[in-house]
């Protein structure tokens, strides 16, 4: 046994571990999709998740979203970055 009772994710990480490889992108534009988003932020590193928030009411994107990178070094490419720009609209990115 590991004795590890914290773990809580894939790859036996820990939340505070995974939460180092997510960040959070607000001012998307209403019509970026799920895989543009995704596919924007892959070329940074390998991404374990992406998600575009939606209203459950209206089914619209509410403007923000998380992406989960496989790795932190992906995050500090992110973040090292000063203009993100998804179809024509600068978003804003956080650690």
């Amino acid at each position: 046994m590991n004795g590890g009772g914290n773990c809580s994710g894939a790859g036996g990480q820990t939340k505070s571990e995974q939460q180092m490889r997510k960040i959070f992108v607000g001012g998307l534009a209403s019509t970026v999709t799920s895989n543009e988003f995704r596919a924007y932020f892959e070329q940074f590193g390998s991404t374990a998740d992406a998600v575009v928030m939606f209203d459950r009411k209206t089914q619209r994107s509410r403007g923000f979203g998380f992406i989960t990178f496989e790795d932190e070094i992906s995050v500090v490419k992110v973040m090292q970055v000063i203009k993100h720009e998804l179809k024509g609209k600068v978003v804003e990115v956080k650690p």
